[in-house]
C-alpha cells in the first residue's frame, strides 16, 4: 500500500465500523451478516502468520468463502446464483495464480522480501491493519450478501455478470502473459499481447470486474444504504488498483529508463487505457 492512500486508512476504518453499527441499530445485522464478519475476521487472523498473506491468499480466500456462505443461506434464483458464482471463480483463479507465482524464481526475490516484512511491522500497526482488512472483505463482499438476500434480482443482473466475466477474463489473460514472459526472461519488462496497448491491464482488469460487483449490487437494491456500505469495499478497491498501477509505473520506469525500447514502449501505451493518439 503505497502513496498517500494510505493515510485513508484510518478514517475508512471508522466509517466501516460505524457502518457496523448502522447495521446493528437498524436491526439489520442478520444471523448470516454476523457470520460473514466473524469468518472475515478469523481468516485474516494469517496476518500475524504472513503479514502478505492477508492480501493475497486471505483475500482469495473470502471471495470464495463468503459468496457461497451466502448463496447457501438465502438459495437465490438463477441470475443471482451466477452472479454469485463470478465472485467464487475470480477468488479460486486468484488463488492459484498467487500459488504458482510463488512457486515461480522471476517472483522469489519479492516474495522473500515479503516474508521478512513480516517481522518487521510493529506489532500494533499489525493489529490496526487486520481490523482494516478483515473489515474491508467484509464490506468487498457485502455486494454478494444484497444479491444473494434480495427479491428484487432480475435479468437486468446479466449485465453485471458479463462485466465482471470482461474484468476476470482480462485479469487472468494479462497475469498469464506477464508470468509466461517472465519465465522466460525475469528481468524483461512485459510488452506481449494485452500489454502492447496497455502498461497494467491486471489492474485494468480488477478494476472492470469490481465495478461490475458493485453494479450488480446496485441493481439488486430497493434502498439507499448498500449503495453506500457496499461503496466502502468498491470504492477501496478501484482507489487501491489505480495507486498501484502508478506506483508500479514509476518503479518500472526508474528500473527500465536506460533502456531506449521501453521508452518507446512508454510513449505509445497508456497506463490502464490504450492512448488514443
Amino acid at each position: 500500500m503505497e502513496g498517500p492512500i494510505r493515510y485513508f486508512m484510518l478514517p475508512l476504518l471508522l466509517l466501516m465500523w460505524g457502518g457496523f453499527y448502522w447495521l446493528w441499530s437498524h436491526g439489520l445485522l442478520s444471523t448470516p451478516l454476523i457470520i460473514g464478519i466473524a469468518a472475515t475476521h478469523l481468516i485474516c487472523l494469517m496476518i500475524f502468520y504472513q503479514f502478505i498473506y492477508v492480501f493475497t491468499f486471505g483475500y482469495a480466500l473470502i471471495m470464495v468463502l463468503l459468496p457461497l456462505f451466502y448463496a447457501a443461506a438465502y438459495s437465490p434464483n438463477l441470475p443471482a446464483s451466477v452472479f454469485l458464482a463470478v465472485p467464487i471463480l475470480y477468488g479460486l483463479r486468484l488463488g492459484l495464480f498467487i500459488w504458482r507465482r510463488d512457486q515461480s524464481d522471476s517472483y522469489a526475490a519479492h516474495a522473500q522480501r515479503s516474508r521478512q516484512a513480516t517481522n518487521t511491522v510493529p506489532r500494533p500497526l499489525v493489529i490496526i491493519i487486520w481490523l482494516f482488512v478483515s473489515a474491508l472483505m467484509f464490506f468487498i463482499t457485502f455486494n454478494a450478501w444484497v444479491v444473494a438476500s434480495s427479491d428484487r434480482v432480475n435479468a437486468t443482473i446479466w449485465l453485471a455478470v458479463l462485466v465482471m466475466l470482461t474484468g476476470l477474463g482480462i485479469e487472468a489473460i494479462a497475469d498469464r502473459q506477464k508470468q509466461d514472459l517472465k519465465r522466460i526472461n525475469k528481468d524483461a519488462f512485459c510488452h506481449i499481447g494485452l500489454y502492447r496497448k496497455i502498461r497494467h491491464p491486471n489492474y485494468l482488469g480488477e478494476i472492470i470486474f469490481h465495478m461490475g460487483f458493485y453494479w450488480g449490487m446496485v441493481a439488486s437494491s430497493e434502498q439507499f444504504y448498500p449503495l453506500i456500505l457496499g461503496g466502502f469495499g468498491t470504492g477501496w478497491m478501484l482507489a487501491i488498483m489505480c495507486s498501484e498501477a502508478f506506483a508500479l509505473d514509476r518503479k518500472q520506469q526508474a528500473r527500465y529508463q536506460d533502456i531506449e525500447e521501453f521508452e518507446a514502449y512508454r510513449n505509445r501505451t497508456g497506463l490502464l487505457l490504450p492512448r488514443l493518439f
